[in-house]
């Protein structure tokens, strides 16, 4: 499994080093990215699962770093429901993406591979301590449709040693 999470972050950071503008780029597009990404960490911060939900693309398959897989808009709706409500029931538990973290490369005018952080923040556990910070890796795939840039695939990675 760690060879294989190796090759995986080696691949991503040869495509990312290997990046050159792609013809209809836009600093545009790469602001809406990244605003969204900002805003999908905001809704997680203020429990509101339907704003989290909003970065999908009706399509979107996402795959947790357990080999998890969660297909469709429908069942994301639901997973990050689930996630919310988990989170309060563990005194505010929620999510952010370090800006610093986000890394966009555009392979076509409407497609975009996005490799960003997640931190895990906030929270007690049962018996009342606070929980300690998480770190992981999101490689993400964006698609832009009738002018909207969303997710259509996500895979968790684990965070990479510090």
């Amino acid at each position: 499994m760690q060879k294989q999470l190796a090759l995986i972050r080696l691949t991503v950071v040869a495509v990312f080093a290997a990046a050159t503008p792609v013809l209809g780029q836009t600093a545009a597009d790469e602001a809406e990215i990244r605003s969204r990404i900002a805003a999908h960490g905001e809704a997680s911060a203020a429990g509101d699962a339907q704003a989290l939900s909003e970065v999908y693309a009706d399509d979107a398959e996402l795959v947790s770093a357990n080999g998890a897989v969660t297909r469709g808009r429908q069942a994301i709706d639901d997973l990050w429901k689930r996630d919310v409500a988990n989170g309060r029931a563990r005194g505010g538990r929620h999510h952010m993406h370090p800006p610093e973290t986000v890394r966009i490369r555009f392979v076509s005018p409407d497609v975009a591979i996005v490799d960003v952080g997640s931190r895990a923040m906030g929270g007690m556990d049962g018996a009342g301590n606070a929980l300690a910070v998480s770190d992981a890796s999101l490689l993400t795939v964006w698609r832009k449709h009738q002018g909207i840039w969303r997710v259509v695939y996500q895979r968790g990675l684990a965070a990479p040693p510090k």
